[in-house]
């Protein structure tokens, strides 16, 4: 049987149309999604050693919380993400907690790089430096408060201060660690003394340990 060439050429155009009508149905690739970083701040903190922090329950994350900082060369936005461990109670007694914040600064590149500059000098003099390279600044500082301690009555509060990048890292842990071998109370002196630096001291690893280990998370 003879096809004629006008029958070849419709049958060609009608291919190419329905050829043509699959190509418009189909949908366009999905742009891929970039969902912003959050730091899973307990997950990070079991994987660190808290055994000497004497922490009691388990560890609670709280909702994320955003707020606006004017620069004067325009704003910023940070947002707090916060893990606490422990239940704090009144009075004089004893109490172990453990507070982990991770803070994201963003906006304009001009006025993060303020904030950040900003935000690293406060961190540079907050206390004795722990960790300083590019981009990167910690500090750690304790300090001694009254509490049913005995023979002392201090217990201890200490401090991880960091900035990297456009992050932030800070950690507070509260203690009541002895005091030195046949330490007695004593009058609180303008400055620390031996016995209580000493005591401070006890919570500086775990504080100083858990801050470094979260920094190098975000």
């Amino acid at each position: 049987m003879r096809i004629s060439g006008a029958a070849i050429a419709a049958c060609v155009s009608a291919a190419m149309l329905s050829s043509a009508a699959g190509a418009a149905a189909k949908p366009p690739p999905k742009k891929p999604v970039h969902r912003a970083f959050i730091p899973h701040l307990c997950v990070w903190i079991a994987a660190s050693d808290t055994s000497q922090l004497e922490l009691q329950g388990a560890c609670h994350e709280g909702r994320a919380h955003l707020k606006t900082v004017h620069t004067p060369i325009g704003e910023v936005t940070t947002t707090f993400y916060n893990a606490k461990w422990g239940t704090s109670v009144s009075g004089l007694v004893p109490q172990h907690l453990l507070s982990v914040s991770a803070i994201h600064v963003t906006g304009s590149p001009g006025a993060v790089t303020y904030f950040v500059k900003a935000r690293r000098l406060e961190v540079s003099g907050e206390g004795e430096l722990v960790d300083e390279k590019a981009g990167v600044v910690a500090t750690w500082q304790g300090q001694i408060y009254a509490c049913e301690n005995p023979p002392t009555s201090h217990c201890v509060k200490d401090y991880f201060h960091s900035v990297k990048g456009s992050w932030g890292v800070e950690v507070g842990t509260v203690g009541a660690p002895p005091g030195s071998p046949g330490a007695v109370d004593e009058p609180e002196p303008p400055e620390d003394s031996p016995q209580d630096r000493a005591q401070e001291e006890l919570l500086r690893t775990p504080t100083v340990s858990i801050g470094l280990a979260v920094l190098a998370k975000v």
